[in-house]
């Protein structure tokens, strides 16, 4: 089995890893990426936060929904040289625990959150979600005149719903339309 990326001409297969980035400047000249430089708005020179590696961090104990709320990139099976006692417990209670993580200097910093399975402890790198996710619980759903809500087109309000399909827990979203909306989607079902 061969994996990797096909150009839009098609003529290859690039391999998985077959592929890099450089770093061009105006004149055409390749720089290095430990050369490049970042600035604020304001157009001030920002400052390269340095790695985090081997170098001890203060982590805090988190909730599950902490960790949830993360895209998680990087997952590191962890094995500490040493741990602390308090760490250890809470790690060894289920607690998560969360950290800043930079693998190289650079201008951002990731949350690592440290967990313990039966199979070791790991270390998962992400970045925040900035969004808040649905929940079977919709409530009650408002629907307005499309007159009255200032809306010229079609008002289309989705909510999830659990149904039990061939005795196995399917999930789908119900939609309440008004207008000319296409719900038939094999996800949708209409109400």
């Amino acid at each position: 089995m061969c994996s990797g990326i096909i150009p839009i001409d098609g003529d290859v297969i690039i391999p998985k890893g077959g592929t890099s980035t450089i770093y061009i400047n105006d004149n055409f000249d390749m720089f290095s990426r430990k050369d490049l430089e970042m600035y604020d708005s304001a157009g001030e020179k920002l400052e390269k936060i340095p790695g985090t590696l081997n170098i001890e961090q203060k982590a805090t104990v988190v909730d599950e929904q902490r960790l949830l709320d993360h895209s998680i990139s990087s997952l590191y099976l962890l094995e500490p040289s040493e741990i602390d006692e308090a760490t250890q417990k809470n790690l060894d209670s289920g607690k998560i625990l969360e950290t800043n993580f930079n693998y190289y200097a650079g201008y951002n910093l990731s949350n690592l959150f440290i967990m313990k399975t039966g199979e070791g402890i790991f270390g998962l790198v992400g970045e925040p979600t900035n969004f808040e996710y649905c929940t079977h619980d919709a409530g009650e759903i408002l629907v307005e005149d499309e007159e009255e809500a200032g809306f010229g087109s079609p008002i289309l309000y989705c909510f999830l719903s659990s149904h039990n399909r061939n005795s196995s827990n399917f999930q789908s979203f119900k939609c309440l339309h008004m207008g000319n909306v296409d719900c038939n989607h094999p996800f949708y079902s209409q109400s």
